[in-house]
């Protein structure tokens, strides 16, 4: 893997460990309330937000609407792109149309992640509250589905190169 790969893969991982920080450390761990509502795989209702934003508190919902939405606006786009050079190490780039093809995959996910957080960006106001969450729940139970599957696609293909191999 190239050099440039490792350092896309590594920030990624550190970003996604910063966001559970916050999650742990200042929202506290998750439970029913303060679980993190873009962490919600199966959705949420106007209700389940509210409980969130009371549960974290004043200092919770500073970082919430952010430091924790700047972080959460940049790992999007660092999963998509090391999903891509993850598939393109695992299929060693045989195929440019597979690549292409499973490259919608991550774009997709990217949409569904950037369109939720600018819904919960939303959610500091009481000004279209309800609707800004059933947005955001929407697009936060698409990027799961489209995340999932590019998971599947990525164990599929790395079981198929396997099978090859031997």
């Amino acid at each position: 893997m190239a050099p440039f790969s490792k350092i896309v893969l590594w920030v990624t991982i550190a970003v996604f460990l910063c966001l559970n920080a916050v999650q742990v450390f200042v929202f506290g761990v998750a439970t029913q309330q303060n679980w993190a509502l873009d962490t919600r795989a199966l959705g949420y209702s106007a209700a389940d937000a509210r409980d969130f934003l009371d549960a974290i508190g004043v200092s919770g919902r500073a970082a919430f609407f952010g430091y924790y939405r700047w972080l959460d606006t940049l790992f999007p786009p660092m999963l998509a792109v090391s999903l891509i050079l993850l598939f393109r190490q695992i299929s060693g780039a045989r195929s440019m149309l597979a690549l292409g093809v499973f490259s919608l995959l991550p774009l997709g996910y990217l949409i569904a992640d950037i369109t939720e957080n600018s819904f919960l960006k939303r959610l500091d106001s009481n000004l279209g509250f309800e609707a800004a969450v059933m947005a955001a729940q929407d697009a936060t139970k698409l990027k799961y589905l489209v995340l999932g599957i590019a998971f599947l696609v990525l164990i599929g293909f790395t079981l198929f190169e396997k099978l090859r191999k031997n």
